[in-house]
């Protein structure tokens, strides 16, 4: 980013600002299939 765009940006030198945000990832796995695989690895984890 040049000092010109930072300028424009009121000198806020955040990631979203310099760089711009992160693409997402679009998967196919609904929310709740993933909640539950995520809290299983957790509790597997915790054991651990």
């Amino acid at each position: 980013m040049k000092v010109a765009g930072i300028h424009a940006h009121g000198f806020v030198l955040t990631q979203g600002r310099c760089v711009g945000p992160e693409a997402a990832e679009d998967d196919d796995e609904a929310f709740a299939e993933r909640m539950e695989r995520l809290t299983a690895q957790l509790a597997e984890q915790m054991e651990k």
